[in-house]
């Protein structure tokens, strides 16, 4: 008499499950490296442009830091989680949704408080979605 294997988790459960973690990964990574970044930028500007120079190096950097934490949560989901995707489509999608967005809330007079909440949603959801989407379009390529 065999034995009946237990059904495995479906194909589609896993890649959600993957995402979730991808994206709270990048996200965590991204607010460390921004305050890291935020932190070291608002001491080296501290009493410069009229006292404000903390403010502005604090904001500056944890905009640019933002995106290099992403980017590292990326790399580390590859390289540690053996996450299979596409880094480059992740870094151009989190790179496209962190200057895409910012530029079009300048344009369009986007109120700072929302603009800023979006700015920390939408860059890890591109670069985390567009990182899968080269698995998925490496499979389909492979066929």
């Amino acid at each position: 008499m065999t034995k009946k294997k237990k059904p495995g988790k479906p194909a589609s459960l896993k890649l959600w499950q993957e995402a979730l973690i991808l994206l709270s990964g990048c996200a965590v990574t991204g607010i460390i490296a921004g305050g890291i970044v935020g932190i070291i930028a608002g001491l080296i500007l501290k009493n410069r442009f009229f006292g404000f120079g903390g403010l502005v190096g604090g904001t500056a950097g944890m905009l640019i830091g933002y995106p290099v934490g992403i980017i590292t949560g990326l790399v580390l989901g590859r390289k540690l989680l053996r996450f299979e995707g596409s880094l480059w489509l992740g870094i151009i999608g989190c790179l496209a949704g962190s200057a895409g967005f910012l530029a079009a809330a300048e344009a369009f007079q986007i109120v700072a408080a929302y603009s800023l909440t979006a700015y920390f949603i939408i860059a890890p959801v591109l670069g985390a979605g567009l990182f899968l989407l080269g698995r998925v379009w490496g499979k389909k390529k492979r066929k």
